[in-house]
Order: C-alpha cells, then sequence, then structure tokens
C-alpha cells in the first residue's frame, strides 16, 4: 500500500511540472547518470584530457552541421507547406513536388547520418584509450539514478539476472491482471527498447511487439521446473537477437551519450 501511494504521489508531482520543469529535471537526470558512471569508471588525467579534448571535437562537428543544415531545412519546410496547401485543397501532390520533398528528406538523413559517424569515429578514440576493465564497466553500464545496493556505482552490472527477476514477476501476476494489462506492458518494454538504439537505427516495432508477446506467453505457461532450468536461457532471448550484434555499438553509444556529454566538462 505504502508503494503504490509514493508511486502514485510521485505521478502526480509530475503532472504539475510544466515542459520547462521537465526538461530540467531531464537534465539533472541525465547529470546523476553521467556521475555514476564518472564515479566508477576512474579515468586517468591523460584519459580526463582526451575525453576533454573530444568533447569540444563533437561541439566543432555539431556546429557545422547545424550552420550546413539551415539551407536544406528551409527547401525541406517550403516543399511540406506546399504540400500541405495542396493536400488540404483535396488535390494530389504533382510529381516534381513529391520528387523535391523525397529528395529533401533522403538529403537531410544522410547528413545526419554523416554527422553521427563522424561523431562516433570520435567515441571508437576515447574507446581505444580505455582499458580492458573500463571497456567492460561500459560495456555492463545501464543508465540509472540509484544503484542498486552492493553493485558498483556505475550501475547495474548483470543484465541477465535483472531480466529473470523480471521474468519472475511476470509470471506471478495473476492472469486477469496481465491479460489486461499486457500491452501497456509490452509498449514500456518497447520504449525501453528504443531508448537504447543507436541514432538513426532501424526498428520494425510491430514484429518486436510480436516476439515480445509470444516470448512472455511463453515464459508464463512454462512449469517451475522448466523455468527455473531455463531462466537464464530466456533472459537472454529476451535481449534479442541483435543484442549480442550491437553490443559493440551499444558500448560506443554509451561513451557517445554520456562519456562525451558536455556536462563530464563539470567533472573532469
Amino acid at each position: 500500500m505504502k508503494m503504490i501511494l509514493c508511486f502514485s504521489l510521485i505521478i502526480l508531482s509530475f503532472s504539475f511540472l510544466n515542459s520547462q520543469d521537465m526538461e530540467q529535471v531531464r537534465m539533472l537526470s541525465k547529470e546523476v547518470k553521467i556521475l555514476n558512471l564518472l564515479n566508477g569508471i576512474e579515468l586517468s588525467k591523460k584519459q580526463k584530457a582526451t575525453i576533454k579534448s573530444s568533447i569540444n571535437e563533437i561541439k566543432e562537428i555539431e556546429e557545422n552541421f547545424e550552420r550546413e543544415i539551415v539551407e536544406k531545412t528551409e527547401l525541406f519546410e517550403v516543399g511540406l507547406e506546399k504540400s500541405i496547401e495542396i493536400l488540404s485543397d483535396g488535390k494530389e501532390l504533382p510529381p516534381s513536388l513529391g520528387k523535391d520533398i523525397s529528395t529533401y528528406s533522403h538529403s537531410l538523413k544522410e547528413m545526419m547520418r554523416e554527422k553521427e559517424e563522424e561523431i562516433f569515429e570520435v567515441a571508437r578514440g576515447v574507446e581505444s584509450i580505455l582499458g580492458p576493465q573500463q571497456v567492460y564497466q561500459l560495456e555492463n553500464f545501464i543508465p540509472c539514478l540509484i544503484p542498486p545496493p552492493g553493485e558498483s556505482r556505475v550501475g547495474q552490472a548483470g543484465s541477465s539476472e535483472i531480466i529473470v527477476r523480471h521474468l519472475e514477476k511476470i509470471r506471478n501476476i495473476p492472469d486477469d491482471v496481465f491479460m489486461s494489462n499486457e500491452e501497456y506492458l509490452i509498449d514500456r518494454i518497447i520504449k525501453k527498447e528504443k531508448e537504447h538504439l543507436p541514432i538513426l537505427a532501424e526498428f520494425d516495432e510491430d514484429a518486436e511487439r510480436q516476439r515480445l508477446e509470444q516470448l512472455l506467453n511463453k515464459v508464463r505457461n512454462m512449469s517451475d521446473i522448466d523455468f527455473a532450468l531455463n531462466k537464464e536461457k530466456l533472459a537472454e532471448e529476451f535481449k534479442g537477437e541483435k543484442h549480442e550484434k550491437n553490443s559493440k555499438n551499444g558500448t560506443l553509444l554509451k561513451i557517445r551519450r554520456y562519456l562525451l556529454d558536455p556536462i563530464v566538462l563539470k567533472y573532469i
């Protein structure tokens, strides 16, 4: 009851926050996560100097991108405004306008992709100066506000163990409660998955939704003995086929999002 009350109060408090307040909360939350990482990864002076230089290099890349993209964005906006005007009258778009919009869209995506590749190249440079233990910590770093007791301050290591605990909880949910909340549960899982995707990565949400639905029902329908014998395997299955394939990119993404965030300059 106390847990439900606390959760309700948290939700209620967030409902009174405006968008500016929410952005401030988001930034403060990210700063806490970054500090958890920095406090656990123990950077040397040389590594800190490289990271500082890399953050400034990324700033320059992003500033150049902003300058270059202005003209193309303006052309794209004009094309979209023309499309809205034509479509609102119930008319079909001229083929030339449709082609222009497609060209602008593709061009913007390519520019964004090129920018991110430049930034990831900087992240690769940072990864190359990290020791094996530091890389291992990044691989197992799960951004969290409060690391659980007994875990390294760098975050929640042992993601398979965490997934097993969640699967156990899912098994214990009464059938009627699970059935009425299954879609919501899958929505939450997919939202978390999207948060950890590389920028501009493709994601088939319908296929993933179907995979999760089948897996959750499989977990719930297993006998206690079968689940106990296969829970580690189920946890790996839950991560999906792309987990191991993207583990390297996942580490670079963490370097990009957390170790090379401008907030880091306040603390190194």
